[in-house]
């Protein structure tokens, strides 16, 4: 097994340990993209080898009604239905000017009705640069919290994700915080960060990528890092 499927399986492992020790009744996922597929497929699995099987996992794709792109639906959710087809996929159709505040009270409504717990698709590099939405704050389960972008997107790969979904994640998406520079350099981002929390000592790791762009988005990162840092202190103390 490779690194990849070694975090996946690992992550699946500790979530039915959690779902055991706290009887949890079962989760709701908003879904839109890599981040939230992953931890959708984490609870799934999670679920899987529960003794208990009925624990419920609804999955909610928040589908603009004026949106003609409906690569969720005819790809991903064709995909789960292949890989089980009692997989629960929602699709409510919405308004084009809904934000992400105005789905994330939909899903807590949900969970407080269905006594569920709502599932977070914030990654290791949003948490970093600070680019997640507040509303996700809400959450309380966060499968991936601490799994780079670059590791979600090889982790989809690895559990062949249709690949429409891994292209989307390497756009910018104003929507979700993903910037155009994060897009197109997910492993070099990653990489960055890594070295300016310490984790990597030297530069070696970046040589490999054109100086020109490390620099671009060195300076991405860390100006990112500055606006949004204030997240990190939220909510204040007094």
């Amino acid at each position: 097994m490779n690194d990849s499927l070694d975090t996946f399986y690992k992550k699946v492992e500790n979530t039915s340990k959690l779902i055991e020790k706290h009887n949890i009744p079962g989760f709701v996922v908003g879904l839109s993209g890599t981040d939230s597929i992953l931890s959708f497929m984490i609870c799934y699995h999670a679920i899987k080898i529960q003794p208990n099987q009925n624990v419920k996992l609804i999955g909610v794709h928040y589908q603009p009604v004026l949106e003609e792109d409906r690569w969720f639906i005819e790809e991903i959710i064709p995909f789960f239905n292949r890989y089980d087809e009692d997989i629960v996929i929602e699709v409510p159709l919405v308004s084009p000017r809904i934000n992400s505040y105005d789905m994330w009270s939909n899903l807590i409504r949900r969970s407080l009705d269905e006594k569920l717990l709502v599932v977070s698709s914030k990654n290791l590099t949003e948490q970093y640069l600070g680019t997640y939405s507040n509303a996700m704050r809400m959450a309380s389960f966060e499968p991936i919290s601490d799994i780079y972008k670059s590791e979600v997107i090889s982790l989809c790969r690895e559990l062949t994700i249709p690949k429409v979904a891994i292209e989307k994640s390497m756009m910018p998406d104003c929507a979700c915080g993903r910037d155009q520079l994060q897009a197109l350099f997910p492993e070099l981002t990653d990489e960055i960060i890594k070295f300016r929390k310490g984790i990597h000592k030297t530069t070696q790791r970046l040589e490999k990528f054109d100086p020109y762009w490390v620099e671009q988005v060195e300076k991405f990162v860390d100006e990112t890092h500055e606006k949004y840092n204030y997240k990190n202190e939220i909510p204040y103390k007094v």
